[in-house]
């Protein structure tokens, strides 16, 4: 059974992971745009999830 400890530092990871994925696709000009389908994330929605990777109708 993971501790307190374990849970938050396995989320911290996952956090820096979702931000240095970010990072990259604003270095390579893919910030901002659906993974999945090409079209443009909501301003909206980056505000609310900087690191999104996909537009409202392909979140998971």
């Amino acid at each position: 059974m993971e501790t307190d400890y374990e849970q938050v530092l396995g989320d911290a990871e996952t956090a820096l992971d979702q931000v240095d994925a970010a990072l990259g696709r604003l270095a390579d000009g893919s910030y901002g745009v659906c993974a999945t389908c090409g079209e443009r994330i909501a301003d909206e929605r980056l505000a609310a999830e900087p690191t999104t990777e996909a537009c409202g109708q392909h979140a998971v």
